[in-house]
Formats: C-alpha cells, structure tokens, sequence
C-alpha cells in the first residue's frame, strides 16, 4: 500500500473512531451520574472553586519542585540518600491525595456522582 493509499484509509477510518470514542465518552458519563440539565455557578462559587483549583496547582507543583530538587541534589551528594529518600517517596501519594481532594469537591460543586 502506497503513502496516499494508507493516509485515505486513516481517513476512513477516523470518523468510524471518533463514533466509538464519543459513545464511549457517553457510556462514562451516563455510569458517573453526570447532571442532565445546565449547571450555574454564581460569583463567589466560582471564585471558591477557581480558589481551589489554585491551591491544587500550588500543592502539586510543590511536591514536584521538591522532587525535582532532591534529584539534582542527591546527583551532587549521593550520600544523602538515605535521609532524603523518605521525603521524596511521600511525594507521589501526596499529589495523589491533592488531586482526589479538588476532583471530590469538583464533582459536588457540579453535582457529579460516581457509581
């Protein structure tokens, strides 16, 4: 099959994925309980969610600044592993925990269940 034979099949095949993906994406949101009408957020709910998601960013680049750092420093000091490891390996559920925290209060904010 030659270049132009292969790239008008993609096409072909495109809107055929695009079909699946959306029923797929359909499927999710019917299972996760999705709101069936508009939702509005006035001023200040905004504003506290906006406040929220700030605190999130914040959190989580944080954890990977400290990551980060302790990577470059341990290059230079291999022998601080041992006290720096500990620190390094929380990191990762923290950012975890930060996330779940600001998606449980975006799924109440919006009226979003889970099944």
């Amino acid at each position: 099959m030659n270049r132009a034979e292969n790239v008008k099949r993609e096409f072909l095949i495109l809107p055929e994925f695009l079909i699946l993906l959306c029923a797929a994406v359909s499927a999710n949101a019917l299972r996760m309980g999705l709101p069936t009408e508009p939702v509005t957020l006035n001023a200040e709910q905004l504003s506290e969610l906006n406040r929220k998601l700030s605190n999130m960013s914040h959190d989580v680049r944080n954890s990977l600044s400290l990551i980060v750092a302790s990577a470059e420093l341990l290059r230079q000091k291999p022998q601080l592993m041992d006290k720096m490891m500990p620190r390094i390996s929380e990191q990762p559920a923290r950012i975890s925990d930060t996330i779940d925290k600001f998606r449980a209060e975006f799924e109440q904010t919006f009226g979003i269940t889970r099944p």
